[in-house]
């Protein structure tokens, strides 16, 4: 189930990341973006991705309470204080951080800002905290791989889950808006 809800939050982080970037470079140019269904788009997935940074942070509190039940008390404080303990905390302040920065208006129209935003999203900090941790490895080429997958299809997979959830988001948004008659 954790496992389900923390792919999801994720497709949500790099479908917004490439949504964001596709905005940000076709906005001046596409008249597309300026109809009010493109523009409830917009603002129900920034409303979408910061919801999915507070569900990542509440996820985060969650599997650092089955850490604490699963480690001894020795293994946990080294992994939370220890040398490394800038990888343990980075990952849920970053994505909580990003996801709630759009709430300002001045930093939501910034393309600079939702360009960076966007390619952090995509490149995706575990994979950043990987490439730092490894770098005490040696250098041989059997040990440059350490993500293991299809990135291609986890990326299209993601954008659709993305594009899907923001339609059924805001399809959930107006039923809950409309007026209803007392009979």
């Amino acid at each position: 189930m954790i496992l389900t809800f923390s792919w999801l939050i994720e497709s949500i982080f790099i479908g917004f990341g490439f949504y964001s970037i596709f905005y940000s470079l076709s906005s001046k140019r596409l008249s597309f973006w300026q109809k009010p269904f493109s523009k409830r788009f917009d603002s129900l997935s920034f409303l979408l991705f910061s919801l999915a940074g507070f569900l990542s942070f509440y996820s985060w509190f969650y599997e650092l309470n089955q850490t604490v039940s699963a480690l001894s008390e020795d293994g946990l404080y080294e992994r939370i204080f220890g040398p490394n303990w800038l990888f343990y905390w980075i990952h849920p302040v970053i994505y909580m951080s990003l996801s709630q920065l759009f709430w300002i208006k001045k930093w939501r129209k910034n393309i600079f800002l939702r360009i960076g935003i966007g390619l952090i999203l995509i490149i995706g900090i575990e994979r950043v905290i990987q490439v730092v941790l490894s770098y005490h490895r040696d250098y041989l080429p059997s040990s440059w791989l350490i993500f293991h997958g299809d990135i291609l299809s986890n990326w299209i997979l993601s954008i659709f889950s993305f594009v899907a959830l923001v339609l059924v988001f805001q399809m959930m948004m107006s039923i809950f808006q409309q007026p209803r008659s007392l009979k």
